[in-house]
Order: structure tokens, then C-alpha cells, then sequence
């Protein structure tokens, strides 16, 4: 790209674009992603901008080979992933539910085989599967000979969307947060915060309101009765 020639810029965005076609028709999504991740560091660099500067249509072609590449990879990703969970779907989310409370430290391999009461080569393929779908990875501490398992970022993300949403954790949240005696919220709050955490149904907040005033009515309940005592008295 450091030479002006039309020629010399044509051949360089043709072995691109090739090369592109050639990921999209055999490379994995890491591929693609890694592929976009070099042109993009590129295209923002110091030297990127320059080259808009002097070509912004050059700069809008390498841009485009670059757009294709990340959506391929979010497509192929999404596409696996679905495959890998269906496959194994009497597995991976029981796995999931285990790894959850590990956090980033994971547990022992042996701790999966014993719980999922599964043989040790079908475990194996799973957490194999699982794995390249970046649901789960394998790894051991220095010095040791025991594998562990640990959620990925793909298996974050299903539990942050499918097992553990953001709706349901903000609704436990204001749920436990009024038992303990805190302040009820307004209805209007409770409405816009679970909207904001892309709450399903409209449905599930009014329930979350209703079981807030509640637990509302029932603190009020003995303070009540407790007056009511006194004026009889």
C-alpha cells in the first residue's frame, strides 16, 4: 500500500479479497476473526489513516474486506455454537451449571465425570466439542497433572442470556433487597430497570411488582395491627 501505482494498490486488495474468499470457504471462525483483527488494526493505525487521507476509496474497499470477515466469523460462531449445544444438549448445560459457581478457577475433570455419570471417552468428545465452540476450556496449573475445566466466553455468554439472565438476577435483586427491608421501589423503576435489562415479557415485571407490594403490605401488616392495639387500648 506504500506504493502509489494503481497497479501495485489493485494487486494488493485482489490478494486480499482472495484470500478472504478462500477463509470464507475453509477457515474456522478464529480464522475469520483473526483475519479482520489484522486488516482492522491496519485500516485504525496511524498508517491507515493516512492511506484514507490520500485514498479514502481505497481505504473504503480494505474496509469492506474487513466488515465481511467479522460478520462471517459472528455468523459461523453462532451457527457451530447451536450445533455443538444440540448435540450435546443432554450435557452442556448441566456442565454449565456446574462450572458457574468455579468461576475462572474451573474444576477438577474428574469432578465433571463423577456428577455426570458419564463414561470418560464420551466425556472426552464432549468437553472436545465443547471446547472449539469456546464453551468451555481445559487447562492445567503449573506443575500439576490435573485437568481442569472452566467456563469459556461463549458459555459466559449463555448463561449471562439463557441460564442466569440480567432480567431475572435485577428482579432477584429488588425481590431480596425488599425482604431485607429495604426501601420498595416505584413501579416506574422497577419498569424501566427491567427493561433495560430486556426483561421477556411485560408479564414477568408486573409480577415482580406485585409480589414487591407484597412483601410490602405483609412489613406494614404487624405495624398496623400494633396501632390498632394501641387506640383500642
Amino acid at each position: 500500500m506504500a506504493d502509489e501505482s494503481d497497479e501495485a494498490v489493485d494487486a494488493a486488495i485482489a490478494m486480499l479479497r482472495n484470500r478472504a474468499l478462500r477463509l470464507l470457504r475453509t477457515g474456522s471462525s478464529s480464522d475469520l476473526c483473526n483475519e479482520a483483527e489484522v486488516l482492522n488494526r491496519y485500516l485504525y493505525s496511524r498508517l491507515g489513516r493516512q492511506l484514507q487521507s490520500r485514498s479514502a476509496e481505497v481505504h473504503a474497499r480494505l474496509r469492506t474486506i474487513a466488515d465481511m470477515l467479522s460478520e462471517a466469523s459472528r455468523r459461523v460462531d453462532s451457527v457451530f455454537l447451536s450445533a455443538v449445544l444440540s448435540s450435546h444438549k443432554k450435557y452442556a448445560e448441566k456442565i454449565l451449571e456446574i462450572l458457574s459457581p468455579a468461576g475462572t478457577d474451573g474444576v477438577p475433570r474428574q469432578k465433571l465425570l463423577g456428577e455426570l455419570e458419564i463414561e470418560q471417552s464420551h466425556l472426552s468428545h464432549v468437553l472436545a466439542d465443547l471446547e472449539d465452540a469456546d464453551v468451555i476450556v481445559r487447562y492445567r496449573h503449573p506443575g500439576k497433572k490435573e485437568v481442569r475445566v472452566a467456563i469459556g466466553p461463549a458459555g459466559r455468554e449463555l448463561i449471562a442470556t439463557t441460564l442466569m439472565p440480567a432480567w431475572f438476577l435485577r428482579a432477584a435483586d429488588y425481590l431480596q433487597a425488599a425482604i431485607a427491608g429495604s426501601a420498595i421501589p416505584s413501579a416506574s423503576k422497577v419498569v424501566s430497570e427491567m427493561q433495560k435489562a430486556e426483561v421477556p415479557s411485560r408479564i414477568v415485571t408486573d409480577r415482580v411488582i406485585q409480589l414487591l407490594g407484597d412483601i410490602g403490605n405483609r412489613r406494614k401488616a404487624p405495624q398496623v395491627a400494633a396501632e390498632a392495639g394501641v387506640r383500642a387500648r
